[in-house]
């Protein structure tokens, strides 16, 4: 199961199922002039789908076949090449050359994990894509890294835990990557935290688990961190309980 902004796209064993605002066709059909659609349709793949992640206005989906991604796509979010087709309203094959493991998606960009490393693509203006550049890409670009177990995707941020701990890069400005600082990263760079065994994102904050603690960092201005106090934190702090 997945949310964005206005909609939600769930597995079940019968496949594919979105609910939502469809107006840029991340429900993956075409809808017509009724863009609200309060009941559950079907989104018809070409074989069963795995895991499913959502972007503020895109969809994107591991089958057994491969990714595929819909929607909203003007910073090429979408992965297919273009961004003068702002929506796509059916499933588009996304072909990589390693065997994808898990999708998450940001606002308007997209992660993908393999054994080897990572895919990206989409807006890249904060480094959000974890290349080495601030630069969007409309297709797939691989970066590695040693062993990704898992992904996660704030706005404009992302978070991978590895066999040798979390990485994180992107948009920093709330003390998001919990990497010491309030600046941007286009690269992975390591958080001191020992043995990560989950992670997610939120806008601006970056909530991790491990095997005595939970610990979160980036902006608090609604205690969204966990953490005391409403100031943001550049580095990860135990949750208060």
């Amino acid at each position: 199961m997945a949310c964005g902004q206005k909609h939600t796209v769930v597995i079940t064993r019968k496949g594919l199922y979105a609910w939502g605002l469809n107006s840029c066709g991340h429900l993956g059909k075409r809808t017509g002039r009724t863009q609200l659609i309060k009941n559950p349709i079907f989104i018809n793949l070409p074989s069963r789908p795995l895991q499913v992640a959502c972007g503020k206005e895109h969809t994107a989906v591991i089958t057994e076949r491969g990714l595929y991604t819909w929607g909203y796509n003007r910073y090429g979010q979408l992965g297919d090449g273009t961004t003068t087709r702002y929506i796509a309203s059916t499933p588009k094959f996304i072909k990589l050359d390693k065997n994808p493991l898990q999708v998450a998606c940001g606002d308007f960009f997209t992660v993908v994990i393999t054994k080897e490393g990572f895919y990206s693509w989409g807006y890249g203006n904060d480094g959000q894509l974890g290349n080495g550049t601030q630069i969007s890409s409309r297709v797939p670009v691989f970066t590695r890294l040693s062993n990704p177990l898992y992904v996660a995707c704030g706005k404009d941020h992302t978070a991978v835990i590895t066999e040798k701990g979390l990485y994180t890069w992107g948009c920093g400005n709330d003390g998001q990557l919990g990497n010491g600082s309030f600046q941007s990263s286009s690269v992975p760079i390591r958080v001191n935290l020992r043995r990560p065994l989950q992670v997610a994102c939120g806008r601006s904050h970056t909530i991790a688990m491990t095997e005595k603690c939970i610990y979160g960092w980036g902006s608090n201005l609604f205690g969204e961190s966990g953490t005391h106090g409403y100031l943001p934190s550049q580095i990860p702090r135990k949750f208060k309980h």
